[in-house]
């Protein structure tokens, strides 16, 4: 039995028109703005996955964090002024807990799969460092000393009177009367007080008195690390279970679609909207970008699933086969549409039909992967059309015969131009294969060890973005294409991700005189359309903005965490991949929490789209 509408679907229980606006799965609407640490604000924080259920958690370590930031200011402030009598040494040890606690909270949170658990980590590490040269500096005053062996005395005191207590800890643990939690939150106060005198201590002398507490610490630890990382993979499976599209479901819709075009010309889609070929067309790109970063949301989640579930990857690779079957399917589509659609029409009918299915395919073939080969079949679907009617045969031949060397030109000329400009400025990823190394191997501010690395969060965002900013900002560079958008009625460009970077430009970039003067090279005006493929694509790039190259100044520099950017991915522009493409890489050694992008903000001075190129003038740097 047909289905009357067949492009409605059903996704997390939410029954909802593909073709109608806004979110087309109510779990998978994110509103965030994905952002992190930048050169203009170093120390905002990493954006949250899952801002409602973790939100508060992060606050906690915020505010541990600021506290352990400012008291550790407070004795290197006295240690340089020579008032090392007024330290006192409750108020390290005091330091020395709240950084335990501030690793211990980050860990949650990387367990949660949230790269701000990172950054906590980064931060304790960092504070533990400082705390250790502390305590070098401090070490050989005579009278902290003597005062240290008293500490020592009084620990043993403490460890002594707490044993019944941890004893008491073991047993619930051991009978399973206590869960993690409730195991963790008993340990809390005994930790903090023991902590905070432990902190002269290492070594032989640690594991004599406290390593007792250390074991059931580390046991408490890896048992809540493990519930935390089964509930997020149980909450991550069931969501990728209601939100995965029925990829198979919807490439037959687009099949039977076609079917009722080759027999009637139109398809309804919804009760009210009926459409015609060029139309659905249209249909079937929103539907394949909507499937595209539905899959891509799922991909990212598995990212963080996968490290807890082993049913993880299987389901990852069972949808990612879905997806590439799909994405077959609706790229063999726009041809197969195309020919069926001649097949039925008259040549009357192909007139007025062969301009609009230009217009149509010109946005897939513009921003599409593989687009060169898959533009030589809807190049042939077309000629179905031009032989229904010779005298449009006739028209297009000559068309292509007044632009065609035009566009081969044009081109030439673009390209040689751009080359003698990039010859002046390093590429993009060639600077940052430098510029993201840290100044010594041990050194934590870099995002790659070695060149040929993706980005990771490898010490505290905030010096890592300074220090990157010190190499990069302001130096100039080009880099390859990028797409126009009109996002809140304003015209931006963005990247494609490659490599784990993304560049935008916020700023309009000028080139309504270099468009017209294509325009009137091809033949384009208000009552002409273009009449070849390569024009139809030439004029829907130049139009919409979308540049072969760019070079520029770059003005900002941001760290964005890879998981929680792709999970927040709409189906709207900015297009984080090309139409049909997924990412492949992210694993980084099953830590998807450290990976990051790195978004450059770049301020045009030239730029490059497959037809010409624009000279403009360098914004001068505002004076602060």
């Amino acid at each position: 039995m047909r289905q009357a509408y067949p492009w409605r679907f059903c996704a997390g229980a939410v029954f909802v028109a593909v073709v109608a606006a806004g979110c087309w799965s109510a779990p998978l609407c994110i509103a965030q703005t994905v952002v992190g640490p930048s050169n203009s604000h170093p120390s905002e924080p990493f954006h949250l996955r899952d801002d409602a259920r973790h939100a508060k958690r992060w606050q906690e370590g915020e505010v541990l964090w600021k506290d352990v930031a400012r008291r550790l200011a407070d004795v290197d402030g006295k240690i340089s002024d020579g008032k090392i009598r007024a330290l006192k040494f409750r108020d390290i040890g005091t330091i020395r807990a709240k950084q335990r606690m501030l690793m211990k909270i980050g860990r949650e949170l990387e367990s949660m799969g949230e790269t701000a658990g990172v950054e906590l980590q980064m931060r304790a590490l960092w504070a533990d460092e400082r705390m250790r040269r502390i305590k070098d500096e401090l070490g050989n005053v005579p009278a902290l000393r003597r005062k240290r062996e008293s500490e020592k005395k009084l620990l043993r005191t403490k460890a002594a009177r707490y044993e019944k207590t941890l004893d008491d800890i073991k047993g619930h643990i051991k009978r399973g009367s206590w869960g993690w939690q409730k195991a963790d939150k008993a340990m809390q106060k005994m930790t903090f007080d023991l902590e905070s005198r432990a902190v002269w201590i290492d070594g032989a002398d640690r594991k004599r008195i406290l390593g007792k507490f250390d074991s059931v610490r580390r046991t408490i630890a890896v048992g809540l690390h493990s519930d935390l990382r089964r509930y997020v993979a149980r909450s991550l499976g069931d969501q990728f279970k209601a939100d995965a599209p029925n990829l198979d479901k919807f490439g037959r819709l687009i099949h039977q679609s076609i079917r009722s075009i080759q027999v009637e010309g139109h398809v309804e889609l919804t009760p009210g909207q009926t459409v015609d070929g060029p139309q659905l067309i249209g249909k079937i790109n929103d539907l394949w970008r909507r499937m595209q970063v539905a899959t891509l949301r799922l991909k990212a989640l598995n990212w963080v699933r996968a490290r807890s579930d082993s049913k993880a990857n299987g389901a990852q690779t069972v949808l990612e086969k879905q997806y590439e079957k799909f994405d077959l399917t609706a790229r063999s589509a726009i041809a197969t549409l195309i020919e069926s659609d001649a097949a039925r029409a008259n040549a009357d009918e192909a007139v007025l039909l062969y301009p609009r299915y230009l217009q149509a395919v010109a946005p897939l073939l513009a921003r599409s992967a593989d687009s060169i080969t898959w533009s030589r079949s809807v190049s042939k679907a077309l000629d179905a059309l031009l032989a229904k009617s010779p005298p449009l045969a006739q028209d297009v031949a000559a068309y292509r015969l007044a632009t065609d060397d035009v566009l081969r030109w044009r081109r030439r000329a673009a390209a040689d131009r751009a080359m003698h400009r990039q010859a002046a400025a390093p590429a993009l990823d060639r600077l940052t294969q430098t510029a993201f190394l840290p100044d010594e191997p041990r050194d934590s501010l870099g995002l790659i060890v070695q060149a040929g690395m993706l980005p990771l969060l490898r010490g505290r965002s905030e010096e890592t973005v300074r220090a990157i900013s010190e190499r990069m900002i302001d130096q100039t560079v080009h880099r390859g294409s990028m797409i126009g958008a009109d996002v809140e009625k304003t015209r931006r460009y963005f990247s494609w991700l490659e490599g784990r970077t993304l560049s935008q430009v916020t700023s309009r970039i000028e080139t309504s005189s270099a468009v017209a003067r294509l325009k009137r090279d091809l033949l384009i005006d208000d009552d002409a359309m273009p009449l070849s493929l390569e024009a139809a694509v030439a004029l829907f790039k130049a139009e919409r903005g979308d540049l072969t190259a760019l070079g520029g100044r770059i003005e900002g520099i941001e760290l964005l965490s890879l998981v929680n950017y792709a999970a927040a991915t709409k189906p709207e522009p900015p297009f984080l991949l090309r139409l049909g493409q997924l990412p492949r890489e992210v694993s980084d050694s099953g830590r998807p929490m450290h990976a990051l992008i790195v978004r450059f903000s770049l301020i045009p001075v030239w730029v490059q789209n497959d037809y010409f190129f624009v000279e403009i003038a360098d914004i001068p740097k505002e004076k602060k």
